[in-house]
């Protein structure tokens, strides 16, 4: 019985698609990230490890939202930054108004922090600040 990964094993990324494209490569997945700043909020992308290990990727004028599911998780946890405070804010995204408190909306090195440290483990940067999404409204 085989217990070590090898060092392709180790080396392959944890997400399988993003959106419908298998096997994306982080530059395809930076590319579309990038380009959604030219959106308008209704645009989103969604890198899938498996069903329950999703990454959301939105963004607005006010900054990317960003919110994930890993296994066992019972709610979705959302990238949040403190600095950019509780005030509420209403953007355009996914379809709709949101009215979120400013925190939820991230910056660029902060979304790309987050979605690269997905895009290899699967799994939540535990170095950045992730909050129950259901309590971000």
């Amino acid at each position: 019985m085989r217990l070590a990964l090898s060092e392709r094993e180790k080396a392959m990324p944890a997400v399988k698609f993003l959106n419908e494209v298998a096997d994306p490569s982080w530059e395809q997945i930076a590319s579309v990230i990038r380009e959604l700043k030219s959106d308008a909020g209704d645009k989103g992308y969604t890198l899938t490890v498996d069903d329950e290990n999703v990454l959301i990727v939105y963004h607005t004028m006010q900054g990317y939202l960003v919110s994930g599911s890993e296994q066992g998780d019972t709610d979705y946890y959302v990238i949040t930054d403190p600095s950019l405070g509780e005030q509420h804010v209403v953007v355009w995204c996914a379809g709709t108004d949101m009215d979120r408190p400013r925190k939820v909306f991230v910056s660029d090195s902060l979304a790309l922090q987050a979605i690269k440290h997905y895009f290899e483990t699967g799994k939540r940067n535990p170095a950045l600040r992730w909050e129950i999404d259901s309590k971000c409204w």
